[in-house]
């Protein structure tokens, strides 16, 4: 598993910028993430989810620094689209409206290209946008429609910050569409039995678990496990 020490609560997360000894160490761990996933080469966009079991595990932390750094290393555009349509953080995070975003795209309402909100050259984000009483229904439109790969989907490389597999409904669903899932656990908070229940609610187990918040990990606690060695 990896240890992200610097991720604690999402809200104090800064973008992962500058020559600090921790900002070079979050970047090669979101690359050691990126580069040990199993991912498809002939499907545009590439889908990487990125999931929990329950809230407050670290899980928008992970998302944004894992998408901020691939935006700084590929050749290809980058989008960080929210699916956790109950509880929004991405436009507060940012300043921006919190609309029109996801929500309004499943609604018919507008086009991906749309609603992206530029961050830097390659990295852009996409809020819920205003979900209302509908959440369920739209997370639900997510599996059965694919919006991320019609014919006015996005390219290059789309990170989900998904919703916890637990607490909403259809969370699962949404988290089908992607290529390869990570879970985020915060250490010594999720018993391995909650992480157990996460996992059996997915289609395909994922391919990773990120131990978040833990001590300084061993050298052979660093590997990353594959999804069922929990």
């Amino acid at each position: 598993m990896f240890s992200i020490q610097a991720a604690q609560e999402a809200e104090t997360i800064r973008p992962i910028r500058g020559g600090g000894l921790d900002d070079a160490r979050l970047y090669d761990t979101y690359r050691r993430i990126f580069s040990s996933l199993d991912l498809p080469t002939n499907v545009q966009p590439v889908i990487i989810g990125v999931t929990s079991a329950v809230g407050g595990e670290g899980r928008t932390t992970v998302a944004l620094g894992l998408a901020q750094t691939l935006a700084a290393d590929l050749d290809v555009p980058v989008s960080l689209v929210e699916m956790d349509l109950a509880r929004p953080a991405l436009a507060r995070r940012f300043d921006v409206a919190l609309g029109p975003g996801l929500s309004e795209v499943l609604r018919g309402e507008y086009r991906f290209k749309e609603v992206g909100r530029v961050i830097s050259d390659k990295l852009s984000i996409i809020t819920t946008g205003a979900a209302g009483p509908d959440s369920a229904r739209l997370l639900h439109r997510v599996k059965a429609h694919d919006p991320l790969r019609s014919s006015h989907g996005l390219e290059g490389v789309v990170i989900l910050d998904l919703p916890p597999l637990l607490d909403r409904g259809y969370s699962a669903l949404a988290a089908d569409v992607a290529d390869a899932v990570v879970l985020v656990v915060r250490s010594g908070v999720t018993s391995a039995d909650i992480v157990r229940e996460a996992i059996a609610l997915l289609e395909k187990p994922p391919q990773g678990i990120i131990l978040n918040d833990a001590p300084r990990p061993s050298r052979f606690a660093r590997r990353f496990r594959r999804g069922q060695g929990v």
